[in-house]
């Protein structure tokens, strides 16, 4: 019966995770920011925020017109939004990871900008990593349970 520890754990491992997965995608993460007087016509400003891989709701209220990107860790932009002053968007964030939402003001005077975002659904990494840990546990269980000579009588007197 020792033999199935190993199994056992990463059936637990995995289903404890993947109840506290849904637990945490059951309630969004509402958290915003604002922006008062970026300049006009000079270089970006950048917020840097770490993300689950998570569903993103961007909500963006600006008192002119502004380019708004959000970048990957080595500048690839997963997201662009160019001459708005307002709008509400949503992204598919693909990974964990630090992530940039760069804003750029298009205009010659100040101007001060809202961003509120919220996280919804699962994060999808620690939904596969659920995933996985209880297949391995029950094909661990279920191997150990139907190889050969699995019998383990013990010695006789």
């Amino acid at each position: 019966m020792t033999k199935y520890r190993l199994g056992i754990i990463f059936l637990f491992v995995g289903l404890s995770l993947g109840i506290a997965t849904i637990i945490r995608g059951m309630t969004p993460f509402e958290s915003g920011t604002h922006l008062s007087n970026i300049p006009g016509h000079t270089v970006p400003v950048r917020i840097g925020y770490k993300i689950p891989p998570m569903d993103l709701r961007l909500d963006i209220t600006s008192d002119g017109r502004i380019n708004l990107s959000l970048l990957t860790k080595n500048n690839n932009p997963i997201f662009t939004a160019e001459n708005i002053s307002q709008g509400v968007y949503r992204v598919k964030i693909p990974r964990r990871g630090v992530y940039c939402f760069q804003i750029e003001n298009l205009l010659d005077s100040p101007t001060s900008v809202h961003l509120g975002f919220t996280l919804y659904r699962y994060e999808r990494d620690l939904l596969y990593a659920s995933i996985i840990s209880s297949i391995l546990g029950c094909v661990t269980i279920v191997f150990l349970h139907l190889r050969p000579g699995r019998n383990e009588s013990s010695p006789s007197h």
